[in-house]
């Protein structure tokens, strides 16, 4: 299973200008607040714990890759003027 799912309605509300409660802008980021079943609560424990898991074996790998922060910085930089010159917005 790839990760909890989120839905194409709650995958289009996120695209919508936020409101101006606190309430609504919750819910338009993060979907509406559902009590999750017990089976729910389960299934997405049980994603959480495999890709902690899967992130702890990764950082024990001898060929493991780690950046600074100044690195990941500047990483993101250069991936959004890349999109921002594709969207000719630079």
């Amino acid at each position: 299973m790839p990760g909890p799912m989120v839905s194409t309605k709650n995958r289009n509300r996120l695209s919508r200008a936020p409101a101006e409660d606190d309430e609504a802008w919750d819910e338009a980021v993060w979907g509406p607040q559902e009590t999750l079943t017990a089976e729910e609560q389960a299934e997405y424990d049980a994603w959480f714990r495999r890709k902690v898991h899967e992130g702890l074996d990764y950082i024990r790998r001898p060929d493991a890759i780690f950046h600074t922060q100044e690195e990941v910085e500047a990483m993101v930089e250069e991936l959004i003027d890349r999109l921002d010159r594709g969207a000719g917005l630079k």
